[in-house]
């Protein structure tokens, strides 16, 4: 409440963000520099939360590492209220079917994409379905939706769930994250409840011996480790995994480069790290998602649409490292032209062609994290609807 003292100088406590937590660090500011925290803190904005840590959390959604996109205007968005759900069987408990979630216009959509280079320039090229977002004091989700922005003739619908603060500073909308695919692993939360649900032991193991095996093969294997690092998730910044299966194609050796060598070597020892520490394993037929509500209001309970844009529904690289160029190479290219965006170089990653993406259908398990609970982990049915 008082601020800390060091080497003769006061500083007032200011906030942080959730990582920083983690790391046990947070925001401080010097006494008398000029600026007050409490200044800072209304700048940023003034959470409606009064219990302390809310009113934290809250704060912590400004330092959010985000990508400037469009600019939206008073009358490009409106807020509505959240739609509910039918009352229980007591006729008292309903649910927020739209928390934390809005709608944009697929225009407004395809000028994010423009605006952070996620495009490749090809006619079938489709904009992310899904965006993570900062704006002003909202928060939260925006799936693409012809419904409510038509309606209203507006490029953005937010909902009143999403507004966490008081209208901040700037309007440009910014961009956390955006759909795209991600590996799916297994951690020890997850694997505890699974085990709880009646999941044979045996299977994590062989799972894990599965992917020590795997990671063993990729100083000996070129062809594996190209695959690996395309798909991603190895830990390394997603250019960075590209620019080493570049190298990687284009036939420089491990054995007889130092550099390439320590590197992958590198990368495989921080993945034993994770195995070890937090029971990391991949899982091969599955993805980490950015979940939505469902603006169409055609499905049912229990159901969910999974689409996906695999690196494995992507082009085969060519057998041989000195092949001529081909059309996979010039793929390539797209993917390794990202420039300094954080946002674009995962986006990248697998294309945006219609030819890349796949709708599964069939029942799936859907989890979440952090997974601490059974219901944690739901049996849906994917399906593949018609609009």
């Amino acid at each position: 409440a008082h601020g800390i003292e060091i080497l003769g100088k006061h500083y007032d406590f200011v906030m942080y963000g959730q990582s920083q937590l983690r790391s046990h660090s947070a925001w401080f500011l010097e006494y008398g520099c000029g600026l007050e925290a409490e200044r800072v803190r209304m700048w940023m904005g003034n959470p409606h939360d009064s219990v302390a840590g809310k009113y934290a959390a809250r704060l912590g959604l400004s330092l959010s590492a985000t990508e400037p996109s469009i600019v939206l205007q008073d009358g490009d968005y409106v807020t509505l209220d959240d739609i509910m759900s039918s009352p229980d069987d007591q006729g008292a408990r309903r649910w927020e079917m739209t928390d934390g979630c809005g709608e944009i216009s697929p225009a407004a959509a395809r000028s994010i994409a423009d605006a952070l280079l996620l495009l490749n320039n090809h006619s079938d090229d489709m904009p992310p379905s899904a965006f993570q977002i900062r704006f002003k004091g909202y928060k939260g989700m925006l799936v693409q939706s012809l419904v409510e922005p038509v309606k209203r003739n507006k490029l953005v619908v937010f909902r009143k769930s999403q507004q966490k603060m008081e209208q901040g500073p700037g309007n440009r909308l910014e961009i956390c994250e955006v759909s795209r695919f991600r590996t799916c692993f297994l951690n020890r939360q997850v694997i505890a409840v699974l085990e709880g649900l009646g999941i044979q032991s045996q299977i994590f193991v062989d799972m894990q011996r599965a992917y020590t095996s795997k990671l063993l093969r990729m100083m000996h294997e070129p062809r594996d480790a190209i695959r690996w690092l395309r798909q991603g998730g190895t830990g390394a910044a997603r250019g960075y995994e590209l620019d080493l299966a570049l190298l990687l194609h284009n036939g420089f050796s491990l054995q007889r480069d130092p550099f390439l060598c320590a590197t992958l070597r590198d990368i495989i020892k921080y993945n034993f790290h994770l195995l070890r520490t937090k029971s990391r394993v991949p899982v091969e037929k599955g993805a980490m998602l950015l979940g939505v509500y469902d603006p169409t209001g055609e499905l049912k309970s229990g159901q969910v649409v999974i689409q996906i844009s695999h690196p494995s529904l992507l082009p085969e690289l060519p057998r041989t490292a000195d092949a001529d160029e081909t059309d996979e190479q010039v793929e390539w290219t797209g993917y390794l032209n990202t420039g300094p965006g954080s946002v674009k170089k995962d986006a990248q990653q697998n294309g945006s062609n219609q030819s890349n993406l796949l709708v599964l259908t069939g029942f799936v398990a859907v989890t979440r994290n952090p997974c601490v609970h059974a219901g944690d982990v739901r049996i849906l049915n994917a399906v593949n609807p018609p609009n």
